[in-house]
């Protein structure tokens, strides 16, 4: 798609959304579609009378412009014409499986069924198939199985765009054999054609129209209904077709009536009482106040009952079902020859019933099979195929651009993973501001490399819009003497990217395309995503649609940013929590860390930056955070993160044996011997904390830079003991050129 295409979608979309059969009758009746039908305003029914079945005729245009004006909002209906079926599918929603009834009829007739234009207002893959098929057949109402029906010019229509839907209000939309959305609808010759085998197995056992009684000889059917307890087969009618109300009500129930009142003609016992029932069920399932579902349930039994008088079950078969009937009954001859209702012994029923088990077990792991695959091709797009590699190597060598000098090439995903409480927003926001300004990131990067003209999304998930829109404020992003791109802040807290979702990543991308945005940034990854964030599956599906929104939308660089999971380790370098997918997914990884405790307020405004990745290796630097301007910088001058660590625990080991000698001097003592281990107990510090870059091991580190620097004298003491008391050296009078941080600033008491 086209920015362009995308653009007008949008647009389209946006003027079109409140219009219905006044705007759009005509695009259809041009376009081929001989029967477009008004309907309530997000409603499906009652369509116009005598305007629908097979006999009724096709409106003209005179027709269509008085429905125009008298249904200028209402919903939009294709009653189908000769040539043309619709596939009817419902699945997921309401318990529907449909899915699974046209993967196993697609098994039994070795045929599936083909891409083809598609309507549909849901995303749950529920969809109307449309497909062209040869004209003059017969065709059933539905599928064996459960909730596909076919839609043809004798069965229902088809509700389609620009209508909504009564239940969830979402529109309808068109989908092309590609999957896209289309405003437009597509001409009856666009549809794919049903290919034959699927024809053939579809029309072989439809129903052929029979000759309709008089209502005379339908009254006199209805009258010679038996009486009684209803019989097995009457009851087994009744109760799938109470279970089918949820689905299409209104043929299913025909169907039903239908077959009721055939058992009835037949001599079943009990058929007025199911009617019954089932009147009262189908009464109580569509009483919406709108509709008179008594009547329509009477009318189905009419219709039913002039049916069945006129195509009567022959005498012959008659006969015979009396017969059976007889000899299967208690005392019946058949009856004393079966046990357990089988003519068969019991190895020949065990073996009979297994070789159908294996078959009903082979038919759905083929369904399952076939669902797998469907959803593996969804949506897949051709990958770029390139030349020989000799051939490709003889071209001019393309170098690394970078959209962040050093730290992002263009066309990377950046995993910017957070120390808890080091300011991951703060960071990300002087990331963008430096991209809308030209100015340099942290004071030493160059952003390059960028569409002229574009713009930067950033989509914040944590922050409240006034307050996102005031830090950036505070960056002073309004003084900036020149803009070079433009800056979308979307303050989305309380909102989810719910990803993959064909809707979700349409909606995305035509926003992306229409704002001409060549960075997206989004913030934070776990407050975005509704799905299990250690769950490397639904991590790898997110991650993949992120990747497709950015070659759609033609992105220049997706910026992640999340939370870690772990401590600072090997050299800065930190891990994000969840699913270890996400780590897999990045091309390149920026850690951002503070010098204090994991999950402690940061002990200064010092931060610490590392990137590694494709064509990225930066070692761990420091940045000076200035508080009034949210500006982070890149400093030299005040430490690594190891020498600022060592020298902040130095401190508080000085500290801790200094305070020691103050407190007994003002008690007008003698300072006791300080002991390694005391050092452990001023500090809260487990003695047996010795783990690699643990609490333990910086004490140890710390008391024995605070000996070398003479701020600590060390002492022989009892055993192998050593102890400590205050050195020459004051740390709060030295100065050194590797840190520009006061010793009151660790809350080291200096002398008054």
């Amino acid at each position: 798609m086209t920015d362009t295409t995308a653009s007008k979608s949008i647009n389209d979309q946006k003027i079109n959304r409140n219009k219905g059969f006044g705007a759009f009758a005509a695009v259809y009746f041009s376009a081929g579609w001989r029967s477009p039908i008004p309907l309530p305003p997000g409603q499906k029914y009652p369509p116009p009378t005598r305007w629908t079945g097979k006999a009724a005729p096709y409106p003209d245009l005179a027709q269509l412009k008085k429905w125009r004006r008298e249904s200028p909002d209402g919903n939009l209906g294709l009653r189908l014409h000769d040539g043309v079926v619709a596939v009817d599918v419902d699945t997921t929603h309401d318990g529907k499986v449909g899915a699974a009834t046209l993967s196993a009829f697609e098994v039994e007739v070795g045929c599936e069924f083909p891409a083809t234009w598609t309507s549909t207002s849901r995303s749950d893959g529920s969809e109307q198939r449309f497909y062209r098929v040869p004209e003059g057949l017969v065709w059933p109402s539905k599928l064996p199985g459960n909730d596909v029906e076919l839609i043809h010019p004798g069965h229902r229509y088809s509700v389609v765009f620009p209508s909504t839907h009564p239940d969830t209000g979402d529109q309808y939309r068109w989908r092309d054999p590609e999957g896209n959305v289309s405003l437009t609808p597509p001409s009856p010759v666009d549809l794919s054609e049903l290919p034959t085998p699927l024809v053939e197995a579809l029309t072989a056992n439809a129903a052929q129209p029979t000759q309709l009684a008089s209502q005379e000889a339908a009254t006199d059917l209805l009258s010679a209904l038996p009486g009684g307890a209803m019989s097995v087969a009457v009851a087994a009618i009744l109760g799938n077709a109470v279970r089918d109300l949820s689905g299409s009500r209104h043929e299913n129930t025909r169907s039903s009536v239908d077959a009721l009142l055939r058992l009835g003609e037949q001599g079943e016992t009990g058929v007025q009482k199911a009617l019954d029932i089932l009147r009262a069920a189908f009464v109580a399932a569509i009483d919406d106040g709108e509709r008179n579902p008594g009547t329509e349930f009477d009318r189905l039994v009419r219709s039913g009952a002039r049916l069945v008088a006129g195509d009567p079950t022959p005498k012959v078969q008659l006969e015979g079902l009396r017969i059976a009937s007889e000899s299967l009954s208690p005392g019946g001859y058949w009856h004393d020859l079966i046990e357990g209702g089988s003519f068969l012994d019991d190895e020949e029923a065990d073996a009979a019933a297994i070789e159908q088990q294996r078959i009903t077990a082979r038919r759905q792991m083929k369904a399952r099979q076939l669902a797998k695959h469907d959803l593996a091709v969804e949506g897949w797009e051709a990958p770029p195929q390139s030349e020989e590699i000799l051939v490709e190597l003889a071209k001019d060598p393309t170098p690394v651009r970078y959209a962040v000098e050093d730290l992002a090439p263009v066309g990377s995903n950046v995993l910017l993973v957070a120390e808890a409480k080091a300011g991951k927003t703060t960071l990300v926001m002087n990331l963008v501001v430096a991209m809308v300004t030209g100015a340099k990131f942290l004071g030493k990067y160059e952003i390059g490399n960028l569409p002229v003209g574009s713009s930067i999304t950033y989509s914040n998930f944590e922050l409240e819009k006034s307050m996102s829109e005031n830090w950036i404020r505070d960056m002073g992003l309004e003084d900036a003497p020149e803009l070079h791109h433009r800056l979308y802040l979307d303050p989305w807290k309380g909102y989810k990217v719910p990803l993959p979702a064909d809707h979700v990543e349409d909606h995305i991308v035509n926003l992306l395309l229409s704002r001409q945005s060549s960075v997206w940034v989004v913030d934070p990854y776990g407050a975005a995503i509704n799905h299990d964030e250690n769950s490397n599956d639904d991590t790898r599906a997110w991650t993949n649609a992120i990747d497709r929104i950015a070659r759609r939308a033609g992105l220049s660089l997706v910026v992640l940013a999340a939370h870690s999971g772990s401590s600072s380790a090997n050299g800065g370098d930190i891990r994000a929590r969840g699913a270890y997918r996400l780590e897999d997914w990045m091309s390149v990884k920026w850690s951002y860390t503070h010098g204090g405790t994991v999950n402690e307020s940061p002990p200064d405004n010092l931060r610490y930056l590392t990137a590694r990745g494709r064509d990225v290796s930066v070692p761990v630097f420091t940045l000076d955070y200035d508080a009034p301007t949210r500006k982070l910088l890149t400093t030299v001058e005040k430490g690594s993160k190891a020498e600022n660590e060592m020298e902040r625990w130095a401190l508080d080991v000085y500290k801790v044996v200094r305070d020691h000698e103050v407190a007994a001097k003002e008690r007008g003592e003698a300072p006791g011997p300080f002991k390694a281990g005391d050092f452990n107990e001023a500090l809260g510090i487990s003695t047996t904390d010795s783990k690699p870059g643990g609490k333990g091991r910086l004490l140890k580190a710390g008391r024995v830079e605070c000996v070398g620097r003479g701020w600590l004298n060390e002492q022989p003491g009892p055993g192998n003991s050593k102890l400590y008391s205050v050195g020459p050296v004051d740390p709060h009078t030295e100065g050194y050129a590797w840190t520009s941080v006061s010793a009151s600033e660790f809350k080291v008491n200096g002398t008054e």
